[in-house]
């Protein structure tokens, strides 16, 4: 299996997304397949690459630049930075590629930074370039016999226009509700995602195939490649799918500049992301300044679609952003949210039916409460972790980091020693030791806690599929786990003895019996933290720290060592919520596993109010969604009918909005929560 990741040179551009590039747009000329015919070694990295995608659907593109990491220990350092340099910027070829993969970029990056000078932070451009993407694909679908000229600016403003209606929902409640915008945007990804798979796969399906992908566009509506419009002029460059969209990109940065450092209303923008009270003495309108900042960043990363959409594919694929939206987190944090420094960072580096639920309805019931529970078990533990954190006065939006980096820590510990214990012990660890990181940003250097925080989650996210791939050569996923492995269900005693009970005896068995013991730990953990955070010494001076550090330095007890204590507290939740997820609700790890419970378990502690029962209730209702979803799939409901199964999978994210608007605005967070502690000297 070594020999596989040795042999492969994955840096070559080309060998995997580069060549699906071209199988994508067969038959057009430079990228013909008989022109272009891949190496037998890209062949065999390629169907290394589909197995992983098969292994795990919703993670079907994976980025050359975990084979790439996956490579580099069998090299030596300098060949690897060399094929790092060759692979970006070796060829005409090579070139072309990556400013294909920078314009992408670019646009998502000045999305992330035109919200983070108004002080918010949009996680949603993925979502958002989703909805840019649709509107484009209907537009091209309809648009057959019109000419290029004008279907190009008409796509321009299709797409900015997607992805700003996208965007101004969460900014609409984040200005009116006081909603998390980082939630709400979080949120509104997964709903575009479900929703552009039911699309996709019920409507606008190509008639007579399987993949949920559209017919292919009219030519006259595909944005015109570089080379072409190049040759047109007397010049000869490099063939690629770089195309009219790097020049709307850069139009777009120095546009971005303009507004930001040459209007009003970029000084207002950038004045109320500085200092809102200030703001607001000197009368700029804080609501306003939020929607413009949110419908302005959403427009952009719409834009981001005519590169794939119209640019390269010339249909409307599932999943066609690729990862784009939460890579321009990182472009503008490295480009310093400057349009000119995004533009530089964004290149990138190589690399059932209703008859039984009305007969039979206490089992239907009891299986729902059951499945209710362990669902919520994740997502009460990683709650309770983020509620020592934010209790103390630091932003853990690094949850679904936390939770990722100890589902792979346990699975892999789990099945290299056959011991769930180990396994538990090392995500645990890793979650601790994740946290600790957080920390040293955050405390000790006084750093931003969100951007911390989702830095995390995007490292580790990519860090666990590349140890994934380089450990067990399994497309990112670590080996099935045997039964010594994981924990296995618990009989509580008794349970066949009062199954005959009326009432509590059939509630006992099916619902309380039959867990595994992280799912009692979850349940023991409620009372456990609210003794601790009300009625022990750490606990006031937890919640102390959380609201006024300057008061607590002057007693004589150390903000930073509390907020540390706080951290590993919340990295050991989060290690057993994470360690549920691979060891004990399901035998394996693979990529992404967490999908997103993270950020619901940060939902429900914000919608519990920073307090631990409430916090189980939001776990649990945002579980039985989850739970009820599962199981009204192809369920003819009352007034309704079958809903699309894709619509249902909304539900849990749909509910979080909602309750978020309905009660976040009320809730009151820790004082100092966000702010870095500078002691005075």
């Amino acid at each position: 299996m070594t020999t596989r990741h040795a042999s492969a040179d994955p840096l070559r551009l080309g060998s995997i997304r580069a060549d699906r590039v071209r199988r994508r747009v067969k038959g057009t000329g430079p990228f013909d397949p008989g022109r272009t015919r891949p190496s037998a070694e890209a062949t065999a990295t390629r169907v290394d690459l589909d197995r992983g995608a098969r292994d795990n659907p919703r993670n079907g593109r994976v980025r050359v630049e975990s084979w790439a990491l996956s490579a580099l220990p069998l090299a030596s350092p300098a060949r690897a930075l060399w094929l790092l340099a060759s692979g970006a910027f070796g060829s005409a070829e090579a070139i072309g590629y990556t400013l294909y993969y920078a314009t992408s970029f670019a646009f998502t990056g000045l999305a992330v930074a035109v919200a983070f000078h108004a002080g918010l932070f949009n996680i949603g451009a993925e979502g958002q370039a989703y909805l840019g993407g649709l509107g484009v694909a209907l537009l091209c679908l309809g648009a057959g016999g019109w000419p290029t000229t004008l279907v190009v600016p008409v796509a321009v403003v299709v797409a900015a226009a997607g992805g700003a209606a996208w965007a101004f929902v969460p900014a609409w409640l984040q200005a009116r509700r006081g909603s998390h915008v980082v939630i709400t945007t979080i949120m509104f990804n997964f709903i575009a995602s479900a929703l552009m798979t039911h699309l996709l796969v019920n409507v606008l399906i190509k008639p007579g195939q399987q993949s949920p992908e559209t017919r292919e566009f009219a030519p006259s509506t595909w944005l015109p490649q570089l080379h072409d419009v190049a040759r047109s002029l007397g010049w000869e460059i490099g063939r690629s799918p770089v195309n009219l969209s790097l020049l709307l990109a850069l139009a777009a940065g120095a546009l971005v500049w303009l507004y930001l450092w040459r209007t009003r209303w970029g000084y207002e923008l950038r004045a109320l992301g500085h200092n809102r009270t200030a703001a607001v003495y000197g009368r700029i309108r804080p609501a306003r300044t939020i929607i413009v900042a949110m419908s302005i960043s959403g427009a952009l990363a719409g834009l981001m679609s005519l590169n794939e959409v119209m640019g390269v594919q010339h249909r409307l694929l599932l999943n066609f952003t690729g990862g784009a939206g939460y890579v321009g987190i990182a472009v503008a944090l490295m480009g310093r949210n400057h349009p000119l420094g995004i533009m530089l960072a964004a290149v990138p580096r190589p690399r059932g039916g209703a008859a039984p639920l009305m007969s039979d309805a206490f089992p239907f019931a009891a299986l729902l409460a059951a499945a209710t529970a362990r669902g919520a078990a994740p997502l009460v533990l990683a709650a309770l972790g983020g509620l020592f954190a934010e209790r103390s006065g630091v932003v853990d939006i690094g949850l679904e980091g936390k939770m990722l980096a100890s589902a792979f820590a346990a699975a892999a510990a789990a099945a290299v020693t056959g011991s769930a214990w180990v396994g538990l012990g090392a995500g645990i660890a890793a979650a601790v030791m994740v946290s600790l990181l957080h920390g040293f940003a955050c405390v000790t250097h006084h750093g931003n806690q969100v951007v911390s925080g989702m830095a995390l989650n995007i490292t580790l996210s990519g860090l666990t599929a590349v140890l994934g791939y380089a450990w067990f050569h399994e497309g990112g996923q670590t080996p099935l786990l045997g039964p010594g492995a994981r924990f296995a269900p618990i009989e509580l005693p008794g349970a066949a003895a009062l199954a005959n009970v009326p009432a509590l005896g059939p509630i006992y068995r099916e619902v309380v019996n039959g867990h595994n013991i992280l799912v009692y730990i979850a349940a023991a953990a409620v009372p456990a933290v609210a003794w601790i955070v009300y009625r022990t010494r750490f606990g006031l001076r937890l919640r102390a720290v959380g609201e006024s550090p300057g008061a607590v330095d002057t007693a004589g007890i150390s903000v930073a060592a509390t907020r540390y204590r706080a951290l590993v507290v919340s990295g050991v939740l989060c290690g057993l919520s994470g360690a549920y997820l691979s060891i004990a609700h399901h035998a394996s790890f693979i990529r992404d596993m967490s999908a997103g419970k993270g950020y619901l378990a940060l939902a429900a502690l914000i919608f519990g109010q920073w307090r631990p029962v409430p916090t189980l209730g939001a776990c649990l209702l945002f579980a039985f969604a989850d739970a009820a979803q599962a199981r009204l799939q192809g369920t003819e409901l009352p007034l309704v009918g079958v809903m699309p199964v894709q619509l249902i999978q909304a539900l849990p994210y749909v509910l979080t909005v909602l309750l978020l608007a309905g009660f976040v605005g009320r809730a009151a967070a820790p004082s100092a929560i966000g702010v870095p502690y500078v002691k005075e000297r």
